[in-house]
């Protein structure tokens, strides 16, 4: 599509019309970024009103001055067709207001109405992964309670679970059914701030149990083939690994291949934190692209037609985004590789800005207390700061070290050239991501680790073989257990102990881990402004669409 040459700028950098440019050929962008505006505004009442106003203020404006002006005055007219698109992100704005205060509301089927109810039995779905610390937690779907006269309502809305820890029985997984007895308790009995923090996500009320005998895992009701096989892929690679593997080596080679640290002892699971290599136990993007690269390559081998073998790969990027446990990396990446291969099939072009608005504009629809979340906006802000920062970062590498043809070197000096790239490529990306985490990190944990860098850079490699191994490790399980057995013992083993020992190496390390009192939101968000300027300052011309 033709795009307007820019305003020319006196001074370095791109100017304010070239950024604004951009942006107006990436609606997304701004319509994720007013829906999240919305949201935030979301818990004042006028809120809503108000944004309808000013956006039906803007949209009326603009059309009245285009048709006062007519076709004379081009550049008068153009500013004023950009009022009706302001009206447009008004109302998009309004639109993150509205759902904000739908999640603020229980609705009338909501559990919390049994919140006086006494002692109760609730049959229910784990609803996301729990964490083990001093108990289990997690949220709950509630389906049915049963009240202590014995009647059974129909209940929906969600609830947040604390359990004992039953020794020798399983820990429950997203997806499991599960039947607690004890008291509801509302929300509003708990302190203020872990009320405001479940009420963003739309829970109005808690249980917890103290003992093990009130609650328990029941038989998994009955589900499409698909859904059920990727909510049992989790519990069937564990297994697998628990097999052939020790227990920590196995929930670690899981961890890394789903995401999560179920099974990981506490002092493990620190080890990840203080050493910075705590991302790698999330899912996200990396595991997408090793899951849907060889599928993709392999479909178009068989000579697939694209959009058959997009429609595949979105499948498969759907069923592993729910067998991780649909946590917000993930569902960041599957949302962004889903926009990314169907692109071409609308007649579209690739866009990794506009990927990653449309994953944060779904992510934010289907629950908007993500926007509180500290994965969410870790995840969003570090993917954000890759995309802006890594091609300079890219064009540097290869000035500095630019590769080499099969002609003009031997294999033996392309080798030692392609894996310093490689190491050069790790540094940056690794340094972006900790730059780029470091203001919320300090702000929400009190701590920024400082040798992330060397810790990424040293498990990078064995990351690369180990995410594709423990694939096929799980699935040459499916057919023959010989071959899973020496994948196992060869590749998966030693690997996942190679990255425990560098993270408990980097750990012990003295300042790993530097302890900071939080800098306020204020110091946060003038951090992430001087980022955002350095983006526009090393960012070339706009791209064409």
């Amino acid at each position: 599509m033709h795009q307007r040459a820019a305003p020319q700028t006196r001074g370095p950098g791109p100017s304010l019309a070239a950024t604004w440019l951009a942006l107006r050929h990436r609606p997304l962008v701004l319509a994720a970024a007013a829906f999240a505006l919305g949201i935030h505004c979301g818990g004042w009442p006028w809120s809503l009103p108000v944004l309808l106003g000013l956006g039906a203020g803007a949209a009326v404006t603009g059309l009245q001055i285009g048709r006062r002006l007519g076709g004379g005055a081009q550049r008068a007219q153009h500013r004023a067709g950009s009022l009706p698109m302001v009206g447009i992100w008004f109302a998009f704005a309004a639109s993150g207001a509205f759902r904000q205060q739908v999640q603020n509301s229980a609705g009338p089927y909501d559990i919390a109405r049994f919140a006086s109810a006494g002692y109760v039995r609730v049959e229910a779905e784990v609803a996301s992964e729990p964490e083990v610390r001093h108990g289990i937690t997690f949220i709950a779907r509630p389906l049915s309670v049963r009240l202590p006269s014995g009647a059974v309502h129909l209940c929906r809305g969600l609830l947040s679970c604390r359990v004992a820890i039953a020794p020798g029985r399983p820990v429950p997984r997203y997806g499991d059914s599960i039947r607690i007895s004890g008291d509801i308790e509302a929300t509003a009995q708990q302190s203020r701030g872990t009320r405001a923090a479940l009420r963003r996500h739309g829970v109005f009320s808690a249980m917890e149990v103290h003992y093990p005998s009130l609650w328990s895992i029941e038989p998994r009701p009955a589900r499409a083939g698909l859904v059920r096989f990727a909510l049992n892929w989790r519990n069937s690679m564990l297994a697998v690994f628990r097999r052939y593997l020790p227990q920590d080596r196995a929930s670690l080679a899981t961890g890394i291949a789903l995401g999560g640290v179920q099974g990981m002892t506490e002092e493990q699971a620190d080890a990840f934190r203080m050493s910075g290599l705590l991302h790698i136990l999330a899912a996200s993007g990396a595991n997408v692209a090793i899951l849907v690269g060889p599928l993709w390559w392999l479909l178009r081998r068989l000579y697939i037609g694209r959009p058959i073998a997009a429609a595949a790969c979105m499948a498969a990027i759907a069923l592993y985004a729910l067998a991780a446990g649909a946590q917000p990396s993930v569902t960041r990446a599957a949302i962004m590789a889903t926009v990314y291969l169907a692109a071409p099939l609308f007649d579209r072009d690739h866009d990794s800005t506009t990927a990653l608005a449309a994953a944060a504009l779904a992510t934010l629809a289907w629950d908007p207390g993500n926007l509180q979340d500290v994965g969410f906006l870790l995840s969003f802000t570090i993917v954000a700061a890759l995309i802006a920062y890594w091609p300079t970062c890219a064009r540097g590498i290869g000035l500095v070290l630019p590769a080499l043809s099969p002609r003009s070197a031997p294999l033996s000096v392309r080798l030692v050239r392609n894996a310093l790239r490689g190491i050069a490529a790790t540094i940056a990306i690794t340094a972006i991501a900790g730059l780029a985490a470091a203001p919320l990190t300090a702000q929400v944990f009190n701590s920024v680790p400082t040798l992330g860098i060397p810790a990424n850079a040293a498990t990078a490699p064995a990351l690369v073989v180990l995410l594709p191994a423990s694939l096929l490790a799980w699935a040459a399980s499916l057919l023959s257990p010989s071959l899973c057995a020496f994948l196992c013992h060869t590749v998966v083993g030693p690997l996942t102990g190679y990255i425990g020992s560098v993270a408990h190496l980097f750990a012990g390390w003295p300042g790993a881990v530097v302890n900071l009192p939080s800098p306020g939101w204020a110091a946060v968000a003038v951090c992430y402004a001087c980022l955002g300027a350095g983006a526009a300052a090393v960012a070339g011309e706009p791209s064409q669409r």
